[in-house]
């Protein structure tokens, strides 16, 4: 039976709405594993070829001695008070750069909320609030 014209007019139900857009994401979930396990499968395939390889397995051996060699100097070097100091002004900074990223996050989004704006003025310059969100799987399952 075709649907009237007044039912495809009608905008759908917001739970018709939820119901949609959870069927798509479990699809596309789906479709992100699938292509996971497809990737990861060619790129052991790309691995294996090289591998079988005696001159590339040589020059891996090369290359293996070599980054050994590399980080046990490094190593040396890491323990002068000079570098400890300059890692830890590195660690201080890192931390604080990813609390005003998370810290601009929330103040963008909340500004967005109240003023209904997707962009923001900070002196003469627009920047556009880009949402982005992902999803973990959860650990109550």
């Amino acid at each position: 039976m075709e649907p009237t014209q007044q039912e495809v007019n009608q905008p759908e139900s917001g739970q018709q709405v939820l119901f949609d857009l959870e069927s798509l994401t479990a699809t596309t979930a789906r479709s992100i594993e699938s292509i996971t396990k497809e990737l990861k499968k060619h790129k052991e395939m790309l691995k294996d070829g090289y591998n079988n390889e005696p001159t590339y397995k040589r020059y891996d051996e090369q290359v293996k001695e070599a980054k050994k060699a590399l980080n046990t100097f490094k190593a040396e070097v890491d323990k002068q008070p000079s570098m400890v100091s300059l890692r830890n002004k590195i660690k201080d900074l890192t931390a604080e750069l990813k609390e005003k990223k998370s810290s601009i996050s929330d103040y963008a989004l909340e500004y967005e909320r109240i003023s209904g704006a997707d962009q923001i003025d900070i002196e003469g310059e627009f920047y556009k609030i880009v949402k982005s969100a992902r999803l973990v799987k959860s650990s109550d399952n």
